[in-house]
């Protein structure tokens, strides 16, 4: 079983060179351990992943990531728990960004909530 995702949690892209962090912010008041629990809507990060692989810059080096103009919804996210109607991001979910990379949570930032 997966764990929950809260604020904060660390997460990478398969076409970038950092980490960073998510933010959330679709929803104040349902908590893991103090901290506010991720939905799946939640997309804003405190900064980028680095320089993307997929953002070429000949004759110089690849650009930093930009989220190709914005990230879709993590999927699938929880089976059975929600707030607000919208599904809890897990920490097994992933997000496709339209460049073309894969974004994981590496650290969903919580270690004893784990969802359904």
């Amino acid at each position: 079983m997966a764990k929950i995702v809260v604020n904060n949690a660390v997460c990478t892209c398969t076409a970038g060179t950092a980490t960073s962090t998510l933010t959330t912010s679709a929803q104040s008041k349902a908590k893991a351990e103090g901290k506010l629990v991720a939905l799946v809507t939640d997309v804003t990060f405190a900064g980028v992943f680095g320089i993307c692989a997929f953002r070429p810059n000949p004759p110089g080096p690849n650009l930093p990531c930009d989220f190709g103009g914005g990230l879709p919804n993590w999927a699938p996210g929880s089976g059975k728990c929600k707030c607000g109607g919208i599904k809890v991001l897990l920490a097994s979910d992933t997000n496709t960004c339209p460049r073309g990379g894969t974004v994981s949570i590496t650290n969903p930032n919580q270690t004893k909530v784990e969802g359904l």
